[in-house]
């Protein structure tokens, strides 16, 4: 489980790299996606910390902040291959649970 919330960081740095190099400037509302977005890494430290402590609020906010993020790659960036990135660190979360049994033990 370890490894798999060390991916998951290492992803999340990467994709806001990747993000903020591909931002389309000529949106008025880029201001708004900012700060949404900064509104969903905070919610993405927040369930990883959840997950470190094996709390099942921090599967679900998890869950809600990939899907927010998915939101406003679409909004973000151009490709939809970056837009859709913040799948994988998910994939891996699911794979590291399930490979381990490990879902049960969440409180």
């Amino acid at each position: 489980m370890t490894v798999a919330l060390a991916f998951i960081l290492i992803d999340a740095i990467i994709g806001a790299v990747i993000a903020v190099a591909f931002m389309k400037q000529d949106d008025p509302n880029m201001p708004l996606l900012i700060t949404a977005a900064g509104l969903v890494a905070l919610l993405g430290v927040a369930a990883a910390v959840g997950l470190w402590f094996w709390k099942k609020w921090a599967l679900v906010l998890y869950v809600v902040t990939i899907l927010a993020s998915v939101g406003i790659g679409l909004m973000v960036v151009p490709s939809l291959f970056m837009a859709f990135h913040a799948v994988i660190p998910l994939l891996i979360l699911g794979a590291a649970l399930s490979v381990d049994k490990k879902l049960p033990l969440f409180e």
